[in-house]
């Protein structure tokens, strides 16, 4: 490790603001094998092969699963590898899956999940999901919550470009397998970005958390205390954790099946594809606003009261879609379900780190994943079955989804940051 120094002069740029721009930009791109973008996708790809929607919609079920199974491993993974090589190699097999699935249609169903699955069990971990999160909380601590906000944005703001590019080469003749193309391309194009700049630890080039010097860090311990880094076991034994986890995978298993069906239930309402298409764009756009904001305000506004607000304000809003059936009613809708609902995740991600702590992060954040992706997995069939089960109507899934975002609401108010384990020792952060 390279020695830390307290420079007479400070850099220009602190270099951990490099490898957030390089993370943000890599989670942009990586929207395309979300679960709100195959949403978008799915009636080209139910009109053009014929596929079932429920079919369709199990590949992206099974994808989330995968996706959170494997979230232990790569959160181990970034903890003692860093995001250098694992996004590297995150892009390259995404790459090869948007490929497959565009060949798909011409061969068989098998072939869309298995690259539909694998791909997003890989981009959602090495691209978007634990990793670019360890790799915010490494580099960042007082600045924590714009670090993980920031990152937050990026997959909402990119579905909020690409979801409507898409459709754009869909309406000017380009195939949906051909737009699968273009964007392994792009997905390409990125691998020499995240080889050049990432790194895992700011400690690793003599550099501190936020770019401060030695002196500054020091004279922080000693207003406030320092952070202390439980181990997964020592956080696994807190309430706090657990009802995290609770809170996390129910709010997302509501807010990720309305966000699936929000395009095909306006469409369901009698709005034009074109409108449908807009507020879905707005919606991802003010998902990606609500991230960079509510991250930036729980570095000064209690995470607990942020969070259950915006969130039973989400189970509100859910009764308000009920009565969408004009244009502008859809798009007031997608602007205040954006930023109520879709901010959620970074709330409950700063949470953990300000509760738990930088030096086993990506191991308790993978702990904690794959219970949030089955559910945000479940959400989409649960609203599918229970379409099909009730005449084609959404009326019983969004009312149950209103109910999950209350309770969710409760749950975050109810985590309260945990008590030290006995004998802790609190270390200095740079030595985390």
């Amino acid at each position: 490790m390279t020695a830390l120094t307290d420079a007479p002069s400070k850099p220009k740029l602190y270099y951990g603001w490099r490898v957030l721009s390089v993370t943000m930009v890599i989670a942009f791109f990586s929207c395309v094998m979300a679960q709100l973008f195959a949403g978008a996708m799915l009636p080209h790809v139910e009109a053009d092969t014929g596929w079932s929607r429920s079919s369709i919609t199990l590949s992206v079920t099974l994808g989330s699963m995968v996706a959170g199974f494997a979230s232990p491993l790569f959160g181990r993974l970034a903890d003692r590898r860093g995001p250098r090589l694992l996004t590297t190699a995150g892009l390259m097999l995404t790459t090869v899956s948007l490929l497959a699935m565009g060949l798909s249609a011409s061969i068989s169903i098998g072939v869309y999940y298995l690259a539909y699955v694998s791909g997003r069990a890989i981009s959602q971990n090495t691209l978007s999901g634990v990793v670019a999160r360890t790799t915010a909380v490494n580099w960042f601590r007082r600045m924590r919550g714009r670090a993980l906000g920031l990152t937050g944005m990026a997959v909402p703001f990119g579905a909020a470009v690409m979801i409507p590019l898409a459709q754009l080469l869909i309406s000017a003749g380009v195939s949906w397998q051909e737009t699968y193309y273009l964007y392994a391309i792009l997905m390409l194009a990125l691998v020499p970005l995240a080889l050049l700049v990432l790194r895992h630890k700011p400690e690793d080039i003599g550099l501190l958390p936020d770019g401060a010097t030695v002196a500054a860090a020091a004279e922080e311990r000693r207003a406030r205390p320092d952070e202390y880094n439980f181990t997964l076991k020592e956080a696994m034994r807190t309430r706090a954790l657990w009802l995290l986890i609770a809170a996390m995978s129910i709010g997302v298993c509501a807010q990720g099946a309305i966000g699936f069906h929000m395009f095909a239930y306006y469409k369901d309402q009698g709005i034009s594809g074109g409108v449908a298409a807009l507020t879905l764009s707005v919606y991802a756009l003010c998902g990606a606003t609500a991230n960079g904001l509510w991250g930036y305000i729980v570095e000064r506004v209690s995470e607990r009261l942020i969070g259950a607000a915006t969130v039973s304000a989400a189970g509100l809003l859910c009764i308000f879609l009920l009565l969408v059936d004009t244009p502008m009613e859809a798009l007031i809708f997608a602007i205040a379900f954006g930023f109520m609902a879709r901010g959620e995740g970074s709330i409950i991600v700063a949470m953990e780190a300000n509760y738990f702590g930088r030096g086993s992060f990506g191991v308790i954040s993978g702990f904690a994943s794959p219970f949030q992706q089955v559910a945000l997995g479940v959400g989409p069939i649960i609203a599918a079955l229970s379409y099909d089960a009730t005449d084609q109507s959404y009326t019983a899934a969004f009312v149950a989804f209103a109910v999950m975002f209350i309770a969710s609401a409760g749950l975050i108010w109810s985590a309260k940051k945990p008590p030290l384990p006995a004998g802790a020792m609190i270390e200095p952060s740079s030595q985390a």
